[in-house]
């Protein structure tokens, strides 16, 4: 009876590992990572989704910030933490550990960098952006992925991360128009 219940707690508790971490709630955010910490590098980068709610969290030498819309993680990023991994550079292993986590009942399949007519975006994707590589991946949700080797971070967003994108566009936009003045 015993192995019984020990199988069922590891399948129900071990197999939320499995889950994705885009999704998640808050609380279960802070089930795996634990309390929220200030995000040092809000005052630097801005938000990682401008109209999102931020949390960021600190787990096993990597700061993970976390946006949230409808009470759902719809962005992510991981960035190694210097002052705990003195390593300048995320490894392969590292990158396949990350994907697993992130893997939310699909598959990653490395996917080619979009390029568009606009030469100055496209070299500031490839300079800021981290795509020169062609890092980039995508799950057939819709999630997509990045590394952005330069600054030792791994980004990923949800369908959902758009729509929350577009809204802050959108409000901006609004917002700039009703500034003008009235001649």
């Amino acid at each position: 009876m015993k192995p019984l219940i020990l199988l069922a707690i590891t399948i129900a508790f071990g197999g939320s590992c499995l889950h994705a971490r885009l999704g998640d709630t808050e609380r279960e955010c802070i089930v795996r990572y634990g309390s929220a910490v200030p995000d040092k590098h809000l005052a630097i980068l801005g938000p990682l989704l401008p109209g999102a709610q931020q949390l960021c969290f600190k787990h096993q030498g990597w700061d993970i910030r976390t946006a949230f819309a409808g009470g759902r993680v719809v962005a992510q990023e991981y960035r190694k933490d210097l002052s705990v991994l003195k390593t300048m550079v995320i490894s392969e292993d590292e990158i396949k550990a990350i994907l697993q986590g992130e893997i939310g009942g699909a598959t990653w399949t490395s996917a080619k960098p979009q390029r568009t007519g606009d030469l100055f975006n496209q070299i500031g994707q490839e300079l800021l952006g981290g795509l020169a590589d062609g890092r980039l991946w995508s799950r057939p949700d819709g999630a997509s992925a990045h590394i952005d080797h330069s600054c030792l971070r791994f980004t990923f967003t949800s369908t959902a991360a758009k729509s929350v994108k577009d809204a802050e566009d959108a409000r901006k936009k609004s917002d700039q128009r009703a500034s003008i003045p009235k001649f």
